[in-house]
């Protein structure tokens, strides 16, 4: 039987960059003892990747070429080796192959000894940037540093430079867990962000003060986590306190020569190499934290499988803000975004618009080309993510629409189309009576809250009430009206994405017919802001959070 294929991407040889990246279709790799297969959902990348392309690794990394790259992933078990007693098929986890890569694919395979759980609360994306760099930030903080997470212990100083990077973002965070003060550095686009993540003083790295690593405080670190580079001991040394140690994560020659020399003249001020040395306790416990909310990546930007080569220049460029993440969707549910289609308009549409789509075409009979006999069509709620969509998808089709919405947003909801708008807190309607008294052939129910009671004398004979959030009282309902052979219907509504739909709207958006209203846009760093609007339910349109 010949094997299952996959979409991987690899390099052939050493050197090449972005142009040494290929695009091939391999078999699916099976797990060997103490190994789990996994159905990846996300990967990140990490500055060692390109380093390894490079050669800069090669005693240990690759083992042979072709090579499969980046090592820190989260997906789900699809298959489990020998030997393996954690995991079974179908859990979702995070895990690290360290120089064995494989990432850049549907399918790789890690050893169980790198793999823990990931918890629903825990996305592929936030999982799958911590092992390398959330690791690497825990080892120099707690085996070096010296820090206790638990807040115990003297105060330290901590300086971190790059702390807006893939490590510096995540040291941050986990050093204030301790009982620290920290200073970081940072581009000046980027200060508010590591204030957000705990940072007591912040130096732009491009001002003169930046560029000395001086604190504003005055402060003498104790310790420094240094992800940057070029910045020579020298700068370091006067900064330092009397027993100072600053942890270099990206050693090389210079560092060595510095580390011997200090030994030389028995320097308490100390230079430290740090090699990474991934632990599943350790990973267990950051996943762990990021469940619990103490602890957040910071995704820079998604990119699919298919635009790894913009991924992989972005990550050697080393200007990104937090992690670079591949987010492995199923092709199947994944459409191309033409140039004149914004990202914000494009994210609004999935579920939100697919809802108003299924609706009113698979429940209400709607012919959004236009054809087929009139119906007047209800939506409740207009103004809210599916409602604005839905008004404006009704009226491609042969439709006479009423919409309720509040009263700040009736000439709005008009502009989308609506030939009628009721503000849902007066009498008419409450009672969602059509001013022009129309029956209502089907009633998109966006809203909640409403019974059947005030639906049902505003129906045509064969009327629907497609409800979106169906509960108990609508299954309630439902049977009901089998039980009485009702001919009105209050039909429960669970989506279905399907690729051609999501096609099919995208087109309508870069050809001017469908619009995408965005109510605010938060950064990820305000995520919580716009989960609370979104419970809020009071949205105008889509709430959008951008890398």
């Amino acid at each position: 039987m010949a094997a299952k294929l996959m979409q991987a991407v690899w390099y052939e040889s050493y050197g090449g960059g972005v142009a040494g990246l290929k695009h091939v279709e391999v078999p699916v790799p099976a797990p060997n003892n103490d190994e789990v297969l996994l159905k990846l959902e996300a990967t990140s990348l990490n500055p060692v990747d390109w380093k390894i392309q490079k050669g800069w690794l090669r005693l240990v990394s690759p083992r042979k070429l072709p090579f499969i790259p980046a090592s820190d992933f989260a997906g789900e078990v699809v298959e489990v080796g020998n030997g393996v007693r954690s995991f079974k098929p179908g859990d979702k986890v995070v895990a690290v192959t360290f120089a064995l890569g494989g990432g850049l694919a549907e399918y790789a395979v890690t050893k169980e000894s790198l793999t823990v759980p990931r918890p629903p609360e825990v996305s592929a994306a936030e999982g799958a940037g911590l092992p390398i760099a959330a690791l690497t930030a825990h080892q120099a903080l707690t085996q070096v540093a010296g820090v206790k997470l638990d807040g115990s212990g003297s105060q330290k100083n901590i300086l971190i430079t790059a702390a807006s990077g893939g490590v510096g973002h995540y040291a941050v965070q986990l050093a204030k867990l301790g009982n620290t003060h920290v200073t970081a550095t940072c581009g000046a686009r980027n200060i508010d962000l590591v204030k957000s993540l705990g940072a007591d003083e912040v130096l732009d790295y491009k001002t003169p003060d930046g560029a000395a690593l001086k604190s504003p405080s005055d402060q003498k670190y104790d310790a420094v986590i240094h992800c940057a580079t070029g910045i020579p001991w020298s700068t370091f040394k006067p900064n330092l306190s009397a027993n100072g140690k600053v942890i270099d994560l990206t050693p090389g020659l210079s560092t060595m020569w510095t580390v011997a020399l200090n030994k030389l003249t028995f320097s308490k001020q100390q230079l430290v190499p740090l090699i990474v040395s991934p632990k599943k306790s350790n990973l267990d416990y950051l996943v762990k934290l990021v469940s619990e909310g103490k602890l957040k990546t910071l995704v820079d930007s998604k990119y699919p499988l298919s635009k790894a080569e913009d991924a992989w220049a972005k990550s050697i460029d080393g200007h990104a803000t937090g992690k670079i993440i591949y987010a492995v969707t199923k092709e199947s549910l994944t459409v191309p975004r033409p140039p004149e289609v914004s990202a914000a308009e494009g994210a609004g549409l999935p579920i939100a618009a697919l809802t108003a789509h299924q609706a009113l075409t698979q429940v209400a009979g709607v012919k959004l080309d236009g054809s087929g006999s009139q119906k007047n069509i209800l939506i409740t709620a207009a103004s809210g993510g599916v409602g604005h969509y839905a008004v404006q998808l009704a009226k491609l089709g042969n439709t006479h629409v009423t919409a309720t919405c509040g009263a700040r947003n009736i000439d709005l909801v008009k502009s989308l189309g609506a030939d009628e708008v009721l503000d849902y807190k007066t009498p008419d309607g409450a009672a969602l009576k059509s001013p022009s008294d129309q029956k209502y052939d089907a009633v998109i129910h966006c809203a909640t809250g409403i019974p059947w009671s005030t639906f049902k004398p505003n129906l045509s004979a064969n009327g629907k009430v497609i409800d979106l959030t169906p509960g108990l009282s609508t299954m309630w309902t439902v049977a009901l009206n089998k039980l009485t052979f009702s001919k009105q219907q209050l039909v429960p509504l669970i989506v279905s994405p399907k690729k051609s739909n999501l096609d099919y709207l995208v087109k309508l958006v870069s050809e001017g017919k469908l619009k995408t209203l965005v109510d605010s846009k938060y950064p990820l760093s305000k995520a919580e802001d716009a989960w609370a609007k979104s419970i809020d339910g009071h949205a105008t349109g889509k709430i959008i959070v951008e890398p």
